[in-house]
This record gives structure tokens, C-alpha cells and sequence, in this order.
């Protein structure tokens, strides 16, 4: 089907004499259209449904808080989900190890018809949508009460990483929706999530980026740019060089200052990391031993990666 082996068929017979070397490729040529035809209706019907409960994702996330809630939930209701629960939208961020457009739009495919499979199998009826790289997850609190939503989408990244070894994955969680009004709300919260998440924590939670990523909103994202601009002062973002400086800087200051583990996630010598850090302090002109310094740098960075500002590359 489609260039692809999903099937095999053999035949047995209990008497030699029944054996007939014309008519049995005949049946089996027969035999594998038929299939064909009727996996490919199936496949087609699954695949339209799939991009159905999308594109009802997408009106979701896009009907903000003017939108009728009442017939959400009923649309909702039609094919399965039940919307009037508590909820909460995952976006899962992938990035792909070569710069291949077709490869990646394939592997697209690939990966939304595993987590469709995997959901089916699981009997949990998620909506699944996509935008860009990223792919967006609704999923109803009922579904994950037990283990709990951060660890859900946990061992979903580890799946679809063991399936997909050529792709990193990186989630990110909105916090918890009593309404489905408030959908659009949460989709930014998930993908402000998504946007600091790295190799040391693949999965953020809204809820866990604190206070910063309450303050931040698209009515003050040019205030947030232009304080976190001027605390890194020299540290010019639009300068390519400075990129990883900006990295070198963030990494240590996430490790708290610590050069054995800033230099081994970095694989740099400690003289050169200390080389670097003695240079971001000199543009600087701030001492990052400094507690007061240390805090302020780490958020006016990571508002920025928050609000798209910035990628210094640390997935």
C-alpha cells in the first residue's frame, strides 16, 4: 500500500496435487488489490477524520473568549471529547537533525499518525493539531489524573523519541482549563513553556516558570524586551557573535554558577570557560558571582527565549 509492505499472505496446501503454479500468483495479485484498496479506503477515512479533529482544534484555540462555548463542547461531544472537564493543550516542539523540508513534512506525517495509533490504542481520544514544528495536544484532565499530566507527556516524548531517534522532542504544558474559552490562553502558555526547554528538561510546565511567565503577556511583551535588552546592556542580541556568549551565559547560570558542570554541558576546558565568562563580565561590566546580577540576568534571558526573542540553541 502506498510503496509500503503493511501485509503478508501465504498459502498452504495439504495436498501437492492441489498445487497449481499459473493460478496461484493469480490469486495472490487478486488477493493483495483487494487489500490494498480496502486499507487505503480505511487509512484515507482514519487520516480525514484525524485532520477533521484538527482543524476543530484550531477553531478552539482560535475562538478566544467571544466564541460560542456552548457549541464547542457540542462539536466536541460529536467525536468524543468532552470539553466541559478540565483540560489542558501540550505543544510538543520537534526539531529535526537535517535541514530537509520534504523529509521533514514526511516525518510529520509519520509522527501524527503514531501518536493518532497511540492514542487509539490507549483508548485516549485526544485532539491533535499541528502549526509550524510544533504539534498540539488537547487532552482532558480525566485522561491523566492518575499519573498526571507532566508525567503523561513525559513518557509520550520518550515513545515517540525511541520511535523517531532522528528527531528531538520537547514538550510544553499550559496549566490547568476549567474553560474551554480560555484555550487560546493556554496554547501560549504551553508554547512560552516549550520555548525554555532544553536537554537538561525536556518537559516545562507553565506553572513551573513562576512568576516570570505570569508577568509576561502579549500587552507587555515590548516593556519585557526593552528591561531584559538593557540588563544585558553590550550583550547586543542582533550581534551573531554574541550568541555564544549568550549561551556560554545562560548555561552558566542555570548551573548556578557551577564551571565543572557548565564546562561539560558546554564540552569546553575550564580555562576556556573561565576565558568566556571573564569576557561576558568584562562587556558586561557586572560581576556574575553577584546574586542580585546572577538573578537578573537569568530571567531577562530566559523572557526573552520566553517570548521568542532569542534562540541561543540549547535543545
Amino acid at each position: 500500500m502506498q510503496n509500503k509492505i503493511v501485509g503478508y499472505c501465504s498459502f498452504i496446501y495439504h495436498d501437492l496435487d492441489q498445487f497449481n503454479a499459473s493460478i496461484s500468483p493469480m490469486i495472490l495479485e487478486r488477493l493483495a488489490s483487494v487489500s490494498s484498496v480496502c486499507l487505503l479506503n480505511e487509512k484515507t477515512k482514519l487520516e480525514s477524520y484525524e485532520r477533521m479533529k484538527g482543524f476543530f482544534l484550531e477553531e478552539i484555540i482560535n475562538a478566544g473568549q467571544q466564541g460560542n462555548y456552548h457549541d464547542l463542547i457540542m462539536k466536541a461531544g460529536l467525536i468524543g471529547v468532552d470539553l466541559s472537564k478540565p483540560f489542558y493543550i501540550c505543544v510538543l516542539d520537534c526539531r529535526f537533525q537535517e535541514d530537509d523540508l520534504s523529509k521533514e513534512l514526511e516525518m510529520q506525517k509519520e509522527i501524527l499518525s503514531f501518536l493518532t495509533a497511540y492514542g487509539n490504542e490507549q483508548k485516549q481520544n485526544m485532539l491533535i493539531g499541528q502549526r509550524a514544528k510544533h504539534l498540539i495536544l488537547l487532552v482532558t484532565e480525566d485522561q491523566v489524573e492518575k499519573a498526571g499530566i507532566q508525567p503523561w507527556l513525559s513518557k509520550m516524548v520518550d515513545l515517540l523519541s525511541s520511535q523517531f531517534s532522528s528527531v528531538k522532542f520537547y514538550g510544553g504544558i499550559s496549566s490547568k482549563v476549567n474553560n474551554v474559552s480560555y484555550a487560546g490562553d493556554a496554547y501560549k502558555e504551553a508554547l512560552t513553556s516549550v520555548r525554555v526547554a532544553s536537554k537538561h528538561q525536556q518537559i516545562i510546565s507553565f506553572e513551573s516558570l513562576g512568576v516570570v511567565g505570569v508577568l509576561i503577556n502579549e500587552k507587555n511583551e515590548q516593556e519585557v524586551k526593552k528591561i531584559a535588552k538593557a540588563c544585558l546592556g553590550n550583550l547586543k542580541l542582533d550581534d551573531p557573535k554574541n550568541i555564544e556568549l549568550l549561551r556560554t551565559l545562560y548555561i552558566f547560570l542555570v548551573n548556578g554558577g557551577n564551571l565543572e558542570q557548565t564546562a561539560a554541558d558546554l564540552a569546553l576546558s575550564i580555562s576556556g570557560l573561565r576565558y568566556r565568562v571573564s569576557k561576558i563580565e568584562s562587556i558586561l561590566q557586572q560581576e556574575l558571582r553577584n546574586p542580585m546580577i546572577h538573578h537578573q540576568l537569568l530571567l531577562s534571558i530566559q523572557s526573552l527565549m520566553m517570548i521568542g526573542e532569542i534562540d541561543i540553541g540549547i535543545k
